[in-house]
């Protein structure tokens, strides 16, 4: 006997909540509501057809443009035209780029930060432009204007390859005809880029303000986060994402899938770092270890940290990628007294070895030595306070 389903109710749909993912809330009998990460919400009805049997599906319109009592008198009539073998003539809607770009990610096996940093790249730089557009009506010049809008050549470069990933998909699943990206040569569009070097601080006198700035900062998820960069000298990206199910021990331990390089890597944690975790307890929420003030179930986005420092007055002088120069620096100035191998100094930065399946093998290289590099450091550091 199959499974009754709940109808659903107008306050259970108003009250629905957009995710990470397009989802579904269904009323039975075929009909359900598709909800989009953006919030969009459209009547969708799954059926058989009597002339093909092929499932297909219609969609109604978008709520709460077409109410729930609507959707479902839509709902009566096709199953009265199914009863009689007669195909519904209801023209199906055109999906949006949104709609299919959700339908797109949907199929991807990726991971979590990876998923968010598509989504992110999505909301703020694509979809203003193009989300509520027919997927077939978007023209090579939308594309060249979306492009245009996106100020750093890493975001537009990303952004062309999703975008020319979407039109892929959208091909291969026959709503369009052709790829609008195929006539733009992206390399005369969007030059390469020269390696970046962040901005940072290497006098001991700045960094000795700069930490005290720092931990003056009133929130206390952000100030956390900052510092624990600051202790570890690792990327950005691995800070905000850090989870609690990586912590083992006295060591933060970052998967490959987590890593620039693909390869595991192993963080010590010195005392001070392991305070901060201790302390970070107070604001858990789910495994994220540094969560959003604001929305507690996702990560700390890198405009917050370094935002942060902007505010402190360090606009133009220090990100939190900067760190890890900072941390290069120093400590290459100071071998000497910590007697850590120059070797060690990079492995700890994770720096890739050139030899891809050496350096797999080698996430643990200089362990002992970076445990008592990663101590000197944030002693080093305690004793500017």
């Amino acid at each position: 006997m199959p499974k009754k389903i709940p109808p659903l109710t107008e306050k259970k749909i108003k009250s629905a909540k957009p995710k990470d993912r397009a989802y579904k809330l269904f009323d039975g009998e075929g009909l359900y509501l598709y909800i989009l990460p953006t919030g969009t919400k459209s009547w969708r009805m799954k059926y058989t057809s009597p002339v093909d049997k092929k499932e297909k599906t219609l969609t109604f319109g978008k709520y709460p443009f077409i109410s729930l009592k609507e959707a479902r008198a839509k709902r009566f009539e096709v199953k009265a035209l199914l009863e009689q073998k007669i195909e519904p003539n209801l023209k199906e809607e055109i999906l949006s780029f949104e709609e299919v770009s959700s339908l797109y990610l949907r199929t991807k096996n990726i991971s979590t930060g990876h998923l968010n940093n598509q989504l992110r790249l999505l909301r703020l730089h694509i979809y203003p432009k193009l989300a509520t557009k027919s997927i077939d009506k978007i023209s090579t010049q939308d594309i060249l204007n979306t492009l245009d809008t996106i100020p750093r050549l890493n975001s537009a470069s990303r952004a062309f390859g999703l975008l020319n990933s979407i039109f892929k998909f959208a091909m291969a699943k026959g709503y369009i005809n052709q790829n609008p990206l195929n006539s733009i040569d992206k390399k005369s569009l969007i030059p390469t880029s020269k390696t970046k070097h962040y901005p940072t601080i290497t006098k001991k006198d700045e960094i000795k303000k700069l930490l005290k700035d720092i931990l003056s900062y009133k929130t206390e998820v952000v100030k956390d986060a900052i510092v624990f960069s600051l202790l570890t000298a690792s990327r950005p990206y691995n800070i905000r994402f850090a989870s609690w199910s990586e912590i083992e021990d006295n060591s933060w331990i970052i998967p490959p899938e987590k890593m620039k390089t693909k390869i595991k890597h192993i963080v010590p944690l010195s005392d001070w770092a392991l305070e901060i975790l201790e302390k970070a307890k107070s604001y858990k929420r789910g495994d994220l270890i540094f969560p959003s003030p604001k929305y507690p179930d996702r990560a700390l986005s890198i405009n917050t940290l370094n935002l942060a420092l902007k505010k402190l007055g360090y606009k133009d002088r220090v990100v939190v990628h900067g760190f890890r120069a900072m941390f290069s620096t120093i400590a290459h100035e100071n071998i000497d007294l910590h007697k850590a191998h120059s070797l060690a100094i990079e492995r700890q930065l994770a720096h890739i070895e050139k030899n891809r399946v050496k350096a797999s093998y080698n996430y643990a290289e200089y362990l002992k030595e970076r445990q008592k590099l990663m101590q000197w450091w944030s002693d080093w550091l305690r004793g500017l306070l």
